[in-house]
């Protein structure tokens, strides 16, 4: 920053004039809220209002093309009127974002799914709720895929619509673990209770999944193709680690 200043002389960042062209700096002030990577939003608030002073110019990046323009305006109304800046509670003020593709005919780009929890007259509770959850979020997914006959834009051609796929869709979670429970498990057993394909990332339960605890079972007690006929009806996910032993032979050490 002083080597940006029209005056060599001056030694105090805070005192400088930068020369037009010689500073670019990027900050992004909603990202500064992680206090244990050292981010400070006042910071951030001192910089850019010192160096406006000196006659920089402040330039915002509102230009988004992740989402249709319904779901940016969707944002834009949640965010705007809470979002306001404030040097006192160090809060960032919100940048309402422009662009944004058009939205696809006949079809919704925001859908609100309600929880189809029973109602029994008694008060609802946020566990029943949690409950009914990967149920009914996997059963809308399904929808999605094979009813719906909705569409989206393939990013990997030339942009045009495409029926959607599973590969289109993701499940964010606020956090991997509640009370030691793994949030994601529920909703791997309902997607693969409906053989949608998955990827799962970040979870901690790989080790709990039925095909990992039967091939820990192979290992431990030396299964034999012998031992496969004796179930009958195995679960989907036991005969496709049935064959993995087929394929990949596994003995107690």
């Amino acid at each position: 920053m002083l080597l940006s200043a029209d005056d060599n002389a001056v030694s105090d960042w805070r005192a400088i004039k930068p020369v037009p062209g010689k500073l670019f700096i990027v900050g992004d002030p909603k990202q500064s809220i992680y206090r244990f990577r050292r981010a400070d939003v006042v910071a951030y608030q001192d910089v850019r209002e010192t160096l406006v002073g000196g006659g920089a110019r402040v330039v915002h990046l509102a230009r988004s093309f992740r989402a249709t323009q319904p779901i940016q305006d969707c944002v834009n109304a949640a965010f705007m009127p809470e979002m306001r800046e404030n040097r006192v509670t160090a809060q960032a003020g919100y940048v309402p974002l422009l662009g944004g593709m058009p939205a696809i005919a006949d079809q919704p780009s925001i859908v609100a799914l309600p929880a189809p929890v029973s109602w029994t007259g008694q008060q609802i509770t946020k566990k029943e709720v949690n409950d009914c959850l990967p149920d009914a979020i996997c059963a809308f997914i399904e929808w999605l895929i094979r009813e719906s006959g909705w569409k989206v834009r393939d990013r990997d051609g030339d942009g045009g619509l495409i029926p959607i796929r599973p590969r289109d869709i993701a499940v964010l979670f606020k956090r991997v673990l509640n009370n030691r429970e793994d949030m994601a498990r529920p909703y791997i057993r309902s997607l693969e209770a409906r053989d949608i394909p998955h990827l799962l990332v970040a979870s901690r339960s790989f080790h709990q999944r039925e095909e990992v605890e039967t091939l820990r079972a192979a290992s431990k007690t030396n299964l034999t193709n012998a031992t496969f006929k004796q179930v009958s009806e195995p679960t989907p996910v036991q005969a496709r680690a049935y064959e993995l032993i087929r394929m990949f032979p596994v003995t107690a050490n």
